[in-house]
């Protein structure tokens, strides 16, 4: 059986989803500094992961979900930013 670009793009998705756990539960065990969360990229995951779940965080609030690389021994970041005023309105 051949394999086309669609199955590619169906098993992506289902890697997103199962990051999208980790980062989610990372993010419940997160304090915010200032208007930005840093979580630690899962192992395995690429920018295009990132790029597959990356609205729903901005549909949640987040004004920005960026990829930050770090060198070898920190390894790279997930930097989770809220400095809309909006948010800040509704949670006083």
């Amino acid at each position: 059986m051949a394999i086309g670009p669609s199955l590619l793009k169906a098993h992506l998705k289902a890697e997103a989803l199962k990051f999208e756990e980790q980062i989610d539960s990372d993010l419940r065990n997160s304090k915010m500094y200032g208007n930005t969360v840093r979580i630690s990229a899962p192992k395995g995951m690429t920018h295009a992961h990132l790029d597959q779940i990356k609205k729903g965080y901005i549909d949640q609030g987040w004004t920005s979900v960026r990829w930050e690389e770090y060198n070898q021994h920190a390894g790279d970041m997930i930097i989770f930013d809220c400095t809309k005023k909006e948010y800040y309105q509704e949670e006083r």
